[in-house]
């Protein structure tokens, strides 16, 4: 009977320290599930910011191409008008193809 008793006591001491062993382990694992959750939600701000900056130069560009066309008015010949604006077109499409 007391080896009974002993037996017991010694299972219930072991899965309390399972126990507070796995509690252990699952607070650390939600720490680096909440660090790394943290760490993507900075990445994501980050990512949203330089989004907004790509936007604000390709708009800022497109405005000195669709300036550069307008002030080509009538000078030169209309070759030389085209050759122009297919220039600037094509810097318009490889910035675009950049940021993509």
């Amino acid at each position: 009977m007391e080896i009974f008793i002993f037996d017991l006591l010694l299972l219930n001491i072991l899965l309390l320290l399972s126990h507070y062993y796995f509690n252990l382990k699952l607070k650390k694992i939600m720490a680096t599930i909440d660090e790394i959750n943290a760490k993507v939600d900075e990445l994501q701000s980050a990512l949203d910011a330089e989004q907004v900056e790509i936007k604000e130069a390709i708009d800022a560009l497109a405005a000195t191409v669709a300036d550069l066309t307008a002030q080509l008015g009538d000078g030169g010949t209309t070759e030389q008008r085209q050759a122009v604006i297919d220039k600037l077109n094509a810097t318009l499409v490889d910035l675009q193809g950049t940021v993509v």
